[in-house]
């Protein structure tokens, strides 16, 4: 009896549908090769960059292949300059599929975030200010302590 082979896709946890790659393209495809590195994120103690290769990409995100297949959902830093234009992108991977040549993977990802200049300085966000209130506590303490150090000098000098 022949073996005979039946693909029976699999149930989607509603959760991963949002992730899930149905060629929902918005923005026009631009025809590109060039090698580019993707570097995890968040990186762990010692990221390890992944050499891919980009085959096209738009303003929404990049097509790619590689030699392994990633994880959907993953989310890279992606440095090559002329898809990124210079900034650091952080893309999520959206879809992930052998190619029917073998060996290699057809990989989308979609950007995450509008780009940023790479070389901009790091500003980190404003923690909530005091009150004047107890700014000017702050200040009353500090007075009287430094009132405390000079009156105790001069009296120990005193005596001595």
């Amino acid at each position: 009896m022949p073996i005979t082979q039946t693909v029976v896709p699999l149930p989607v946890h509603p959760a991963l549908a949002p992730l899930l790659d149905t060629d929902r393209r918005t923005q026009p495809r631009t025809q590109y090769h060039a090698s580019a590195q993707l570097v995890p994120y968040p990186t762990g103690k010692h990221p390890k960059p992944i050499d891919v290769t980009i085959t096209d990409y738009s303003d929404s995100g990049i097509g790619l292949t590689y030699s392994e297949g990633l994880l959907i959902g993953q989310s890279f830093v992606v440095h090559e300059p002329t898809v990124t234009r210079g900034k650091t992108c952080l893309y999520r991977v959206v879809h992930c599929e052998a190619m029917a040549d073998g060996g290699m993977f057809r990989i989308g990802l979609a950007a995450m975030e509008e780009p940023r200049d790479e070389w901009a300085p790091f500003e980190p966000k404003k923690m909530p200010g005091l009150d004047l209130g107890t700014k000017l506590l702050y200040l009353i303490f500090a007075i009287a302590g430094a009132a405390t150090i000079v009156l105790t000098a001069i009296l120990v000098h005193r005596r001595h």
